[in-house]
């Protein structure tokens, strides 16, 4: 009753990932059982620092609270030690996107106006963007060579994941440009590569085909 009052009802009705439901049925069934009921000091991780402690007075649960590490290791809540790098990447992120968000965005007397910066980067990143691959070309060069097949498969793959990539910052670049003149008309997307290029991001709409960018 307890287990499904936590992880479906009170807590987990909460929670509308697939897979984060899971992992919260998995704590819960780690920590409500009954082990934890008959064994001594139940373990609640693999770090002995983590357990159930013995009855006794409220002094005796403030100590034992006070013993825990101010900083918890990813092991308490039965993570890889990644995980650990995952988050300060993700508050690092956090962080730096914060910092650049408070930037005054104002144009001093004389200086560029920030449409006026985004254009001229605009129109050198185009500048610099090379030609969408000819994927028959490619095919026909791959055809004699002695390379493994699962290796050109993947070259294949990535040809056409890279081209639909240059596509996309080609569209995003020529349309931000006429946006900018008043050609067309601003949307959203474009909204979001005109800020991202004014601070040096990589805009949303280009992290499509490679999620590490």
């Amino acid at each position: 009753a307890l287990r499904y009052l936590i992880a479906e009802a009170n807590y987990g009705g909460r929670i509308t990932d697939d897979w984060d439901r899971r992992l919260c049925n998995v704590y819960v069934a780690q920590f409500f059982c009954e082990e934890a009921l008959s064994m001594p000091n139940y373990p609640m991780s693999d770090l002995p620092d983590y357990y159930i402690p013995e009855d006794g007075d409220l002094k005796s649960y403030k100590d034992y609270i006070r013993s825990l590490p101010m900083t918890d290791a990813p092991a308490a809540f039965g993570q890889h030690p990644n995980a650990d790098i995952q988050s300060a990447i993700q508050d690092t992120d956090e962080l730096l996107a914060t910092i650049v968000s408070l930037q005054p965005r104002v144009v001093t007397e004389g200086g560029a106006s920030n449409e006026d910066k985004v254009l001229a980067l605009a129109a050198d990143l185009e500048r610099q963007v090379p030609e969408v691959f000819d994927v028959e070309e490619v095919h026909a060069r791959m055809a004699g060579r002695s390379d493994p097949e699962p290796l050109k498969t993947v070259l294949f793959q990535e040809v056409d994941r890279y081209n639909r990539l240059l596509k996309v910052i080609i569209r995003g670049l020529d349309n931000l440009q006429k946006g900018i003149k008043g050609l067309v008309v601003i949307t959203p997307e474009l909204e979001n590569v005109f800020d991202s290029t004014l601070v040096g991001n990589v805009p949303t709409a280009w992290s499509f085909c490679y999620p590490s960018l």
